[in-house]
């Protein structure tokens, strides 16, 4: 019995189908792993943006609750020299008095980068000292704005209760807000509306830290 030998092989016809498919598939495959990627890359810059904006709003809560005076801090005179914005606005740090209060200061600078620090003790010369609390960059902004609610129509000023609202803002899009009852605040101060529940006059306004305008800063302070 003899065999013989089959000397078949590939056309270059198959070959180059073959090749074109592979083509194919590796560029689809290519193509999945760069949206992937591409996804995973947003997801992870959006979750440290999430994070960032958390930290702030923690540190923004942990210290309003506590406060008894809070002060917008502006370099703009038109504001802190206005009567009727002149007990929560103030033209620096040293004006508001930090030296007999204890509480956070958050504070904006160049490179969009905000700055969280507490007061901490007093040194041998009794200065005061400052320990850092948080150091942000990417932010866009921070938005206050202080408003008054009633729970009652016919309450006065004693029986209600100043909230500050808040809105940050990312460089990139991401923003969380949300508000928080000044349960202690004494130095904020309305002219109250008997007809309204809610109250947030053009004179509070809003104040916005890390933004491209005059404003600084916004302290809490314990006395």
């Amino acid at each position: 019995m003899k065999f013989k030998k089959s000397k078949k092989a590939y056309t270059l016809v198959e070959l180059v189908v073959t090749i074109a498919i592979l083509s194919i598939t590796a560029t689809m495959g290519i193509g999945i792993f760069a949206s992937a990627m591409s996804n995973y890359s947003k997801a992870s810059f959006a979750a440290k943006e999430q994070e960032k904006a958390l930290e702030i709003e923690n540190f923004i809560l942990r210290y309003a609750r506590v406060a008894t005076d809070v002060y917008f801090i502006t370099n703009d005179s038109s504001l802190y020299s206005n009567p009727n914005l002149s007990d929560h606005y103030a033209s620096s740090e040293a004006a508001i008095s930090l030296d007999d209060a204890v509480g956070g200061v958050l504070t904006s600078n160049a490179g969009s980068n905000i700055i969280g620090y507490h007061t901490k003790y007093k040194d041998d010369s009794d200065n005061i000292v400052n320990e850092e609390d948080i150091k942000l960059s990417g932010v866009k902004s921070i938005e206050f704005k202080l408003s008054n609610q009633k729970s009652q129509l016919e309450q006065n000023e004693d029986v209600s209760f100043v909230y500050l609202n808040y809105k940050i803002n990312m460089i990139e899009g991401y923003s969380v807000d949300g508000a928080v009852m000044l349960y202690n605040c004494k130095n904020v101060i309305f002219t109250h509306d008997p007809g309204a529940f809610v109250e947030t006059t053009s004179d509070v306004g809003t104040f916005a830290v890390g933004d491209e305008d005059f404003n600084t800063g916004i302290a809490f302070l314990k006395k």
